[in-house]
């Protein structure tokens, strides 16, 4: 039987990979931002936000999938390698159909003057479904994930500095974004070929996989929507300035909702084994941690990073960007509800096999979104994406709670949201200080980061927060170990 990992370790090694994820885009994006400016900017990202729909339609809610079944055949190699080749068929098929018709936008009009784009991006479809990453989740071997994406990442930052030098080289930029984000899966196929013995069986049975992946397709289509169809509509309507400006308020928020995401990614594995040999209080304790560990990270980066969204804005992309300040804090204030919708979704309804709760929520979420936008886009512009992917994930969250309130009964969370909001309160009024004092962008994220960071947790210590308690208390035994040495 395999060992499993530790939880914490896997936590650990999941948030080095999203940090390393981080450390790229904060080292790049001043560069690129001043380099190629807004349209060049938005140019690859209303590409990259149309090749996401083809790219979804090749992935085929395959990997979500893969981690639930594939946990509970990880102690069965043969019947977890046969699993695996079903799903690399379901995927190769999907990603030659998304592919064509991708490349079918060539013939349009309206895509004349994204041609070159096109074909640079049109890797990211196969890449994104043939890449096995998700073989490692089941596994829950993100040590190896953590290393493969570390070596990708500098060798792109390389590229980076290496071949986009002028305004005219969003091309170049293009091809690196497509190495970054989908280099990791060349890596990751091969390495999971190795892994579990893939083709080689008899009696396939496509066919009973399809009903659920095709309910996890359509939650992650109508995600991708309400995600993607801001910049998509904003190039459309507005132009690529706007795009740009979009993808700037929408960088750092990204980069600290992924961070909070890897928490979710890294249990789903876990969460399907509790559910899969019937232990329903580790089920629920695992929930419960979760939930309160993602609120101590999401509340305060959310306030945060409202305090510091111009100076941030300054510092990475430059006062052309200005105008992206009020879209990125509605952006932040979204950081608190959708890490806890995407945990809700995934890690909670889908190892209980209530996809279609899931699915429901997703495309009311996007159906609102893109109802919204269409009024509000033409006057409001990347704020009032920004305004209507809030609302959006408000309406999720909505849903999904409902759906899910057997579940997340009586987990005794509320004396620690109290105690993270009172923890909150000296980062707001450290930031409001501060912003009053001085102007300078650097002093500003230089002082109330540190500063406002310690106050949290020195409120929230004489609370006696459990979550906290519990995180600390690995670091103390190992300082009384070495001193009693």
């Amino acid at each position: 039987m395999n060992q499993k990992p530790s939880v914490a370790k896997n936590v650990v090694w999941n948030w080095i990979r999203v940090l390393v994820g981080i450390i790229f885009p904060l080292v790049s994006f001043p560069y690129i931002s001043r380099v190629l400016g807004p349209d060049g900017i938005g140019k690859v990202g209303y590409i990259y936000s149309i090749v996401g729909y083809f790219s979804l339609v090749a992935i085929l809610g395959v990997p979500n999938y893969g981690i639930k079944e594939g946990a509970k055949l990880r102690d069965d190699q043969e019947k977890l390698g046969k699993f695996t080749t079903e799903m690399v068929i379901i995927n190769i098929a999907t990603s030659v159909l998304s592919t064509a018709a991708y490349l079918c936008l060539l013939a349009f009009p309206a895509f004349q003057n994204y041609k070159a784009l096109i074909i640079i991006m049109v890797g990211y479809i196969p890449l994104s479904s043939l890449g096995l990453a998700w073989v490692f989740q089941v596994f829950e071997d993100y040590r190896r994930i953590t290393i493969q994406t570390i070596c990708i990442q500098a060798i792109s930052l390389a590229l980076l500095f290496l071949l986009v030098r002028d305004s005219d080289d969003y091309l170049q930029y293009a091809f690196v974004h497509v190495f970054s984000s989908m280099g990791s899966n060349v890596l990751y196929l091969v390495s999971a070929s190795r892994r579990v013995k893939l083709f080689g069986y008899k009696n396939y049975n496509i066919k009973k996989h399809l009903k659920p992946i095709l309910i996890l397709f359509g939650m992650g289509a109508a995600s991708t929507l309400y995600l993607n169809f801001d910049s998509t509509m904003l190039g459309s309507i507005v132009g690529d300035t706007s795009v740009g400006l979009y993808s700037a308020a929408n960088k750092v928020t990204v980069i600290v909702s992924t961070l909070l995401s890897s928490i979710c990614g890294v249990i789903l594995a876990r969460m399907a084994y509790y559910v899969g040999i019937d232990q329903q209080e580790k089920f629920r304790n695992l929930l419960r941690n979760t939930i309160i560990c993602m609120l101590m990270l999401s509340i305060p980066a959310s306030i945060g990073l409202i305090l510091l969204s111009q100076p941030i804005v300054l510092i990475l992309c430059g006062e052309q960007y200005l105008d992206a300040v009020p879209a990125m804090c509605i952006l932040s204030a979204n950081l608190i509800i959708a890490p806890i919708n995407g945990l809700i979704a995934y890690q909670v309804l889908l190892p209980y096999n209530r996809e279609k709760y899931s699915a429901i929520a997703t495309v009311a979420g996007a159906v609102l979104n893109l109802s919204l936008n269409y009024f509000v886009i033409p006057q409001f512009m990347q704020t009032g994406a920004a305004a209507t992917t809030l609302v959006s994930e408000w309406c999720v969250f909505a849903i999904c709670v409902f759906a899910a309130r057997d579940l997340l009964r009586n987990l005794n969370i509320a004396k620690n949201i109290f105690q993270i909001i009172a923890g909150c309160v000296p980062i707001l009024a450290v930031g409001v200080l501060i912003n009053n004092i001085t102007q300078s962008s650097w002093l500003r994220v230089l002082l109330i980061t540190p500063i406002g960071g310690i106050s949290y947790f020195l409120v929230l210590m004489p609370m006696k927060n459990d979550m906290l308690l519990y995180l600390i208390e690995p670091i103390k035994h190992r300082l009384f170990k070495k001193i009693r040495r």
